[in-house]
């Protein structure tokens, strides 16, 4: 799949063409089309929304066989979503969180740049080994514990 083929045809993997025509949803394929091409590969698109509301705001999930990946174009900003397909829970985790699951640092950035998608290509296989079968619920708890600590260090919460 190639960025021509996602933007123009606008019927690859359930996107339809109404849904191409939202800038907002424009924005996310262009930024996956740059910059996180290479989630092509393994991942499938699998749901979309777009809508018009606070100056219009839309998501992408891309799936693979272990994790699903949720881009949001929310106020402007792109954040990015991971959650384990083998959870029963719908629990999704930011960015941030993440990164310092898998850096073992704190980390306060959940807007996805464009270094950050480079980060994401370095850490992806270390991500997806997190969110497999074998790995998840260990996982999903000490993402669970960061997001905790992340609350004291923030809000003193």
């Amino acid at each position: 799949m190639n960025c021509d083929t996602l933007l123009i045809d606008g019927d690859i993997c359930g996107l339809t063409k109404p849904i191409l025509r939202d800038d907002v949803m424009k924005d996310i394929l262009i930024f996956i089309c740059e910059h996180l091409i290479y989630l092509t590969v393994a991942f499938r698109f699998v749901d979309s929304k777009a809508d018009g509301i606070s100056g219009g705001n839309a998501y992408v999930v891309l799936e693979s066989d272990s994790m699903r990946i949720r881009l949001i174009k929310e106020y402007g900003k792109l954040y990015i979503e991971f959650q384990s397909v083998h959870s029963i829970r719908e629990r999704w985790f930011t960015w941030d969180v993440i990164r310092e699951l898998l850096l073992h640092k704190p980390e306060s950035q959940a807007i996805l740049d464009v270094e950050g998608s480079v980060q994401l290509e370095q850490l992806l296989p270390s991500l997806e080994s997190a969110f497999s079968a074998s790995n998840y619920i260990i996982s999903e708890a000490r993402l669970e514990e960061l997001e905790r600590k992340r609350s004291q260090r923030l809000f003193g919460v």
